[in-house]
């Protein structure tokens, strides 16, 4: 994760409402992806920084 965070998680909430099945390990190309978007969303403000 961008920020620093942890690991990025990925779950289908479709079916896994309770959020218990991490698929991120079995998806590393959707995981990736979706990072880079969050890369790019990013706007870095002056007075938050990332831990």
């Amino acid at each position: 994760m961008p920020w620093g965070s942890g690991k990025t998680q990925l779950y289908d909430l479709s079916n896994d409402i309770g959020e218990t099945n991490d698929l991120a390990d079995q998806n590393p190309k959707v995981v990736e992806r979706l990072e880079a978007m969050m890369v790019n969303a990013l706007t870095p403000h002056p007075n938050w920084k990332p831990r």
